[in-house]
């Protein structure tokens, strides 16, 4: 009886590593999902950066008016949805401006434009969630160090490829290829520095 009860324990403990191994799966595939919907209601968005903050703005204003005299792209107002600081009011901090777009090619169109504010106090970036943020953060640090070696870098939401090749995180030099899964053709999202 007892040896009985011995395997009938193993095999509820065997089940029961089977089952918890599914939910972990199925688990990370809802997290990615998620990651996936976050980026995907974010992509048509702008944050600015530097921005002067002034009580009781419109935050169009400052928008396109920034546009205009630092990018030397005008009349934007017509592709923009909405805009917003984020952030509690603080007098010595600048909050950044969200701003999202009804037009991808203009939004890609200031993107782009951004490159010409290097040097200022100014800068234009993607919105990304935060788990995507904190994740291309650590990419940061491996991504400048291949740009020093004269590696071509992309940073596509939170994946990096060197060369043309993703960046797994095995590679004991940034320089080494990562696996055989090559650049994609259309780089949704990418910053190529």
């Amino acid at each position: 009886m007892t040896g009985n009860l011995g395997n009938s324990t193993g095999s509820i403990k065997r089940e029961t590593a089977g089952h918890l191994d599914l939910l972990k799966q199925q688990n990370e595939k809802l997290k990615r999902d998620l990651d996936d919907l976050k980026c995907r209601s974010m992509r048509d968005n702008l944050m600015f950066f530097g921005l002067a903050e002034i009580s009781n703005e419109n935050s169009f204003t400052p928008i396109t008016e920034f546009c205009s005299d630092m990018l030397d792209i005008h009349d934007i107002r017509g592709y923009m949805d909405r805009s917003h600081r984020v952030g509690k009011f603080d007098r010595n901090k600048r909050r950044p401006i969200v701003v999202k777009f009804n037009n991808f090619n203009a939004r890609e169109e200031i993107r782009r434009a951004s490159y010409n504010l290097r040097g200022t106090r100014f800068s234009i970036a993607e919105q990304f969630p935060r788990e995507i943020n904190e994740r291309r953060k650590e990419l940061q640090p491996i991504m400048n160090a291949a740009k020093q070696q004269g590696k071509r870098v992309r940073l596509v939401r939170d994946v990096l490829y060197i060369d043309g090749h993703k960046y797994t995180g095995n590679e004991a030099d940034p320089g080494v290829r990562g696996n055989d899964q090559s650049e994609p053709d259309q780089l949704d999202g990418a910053v190529g520095h």
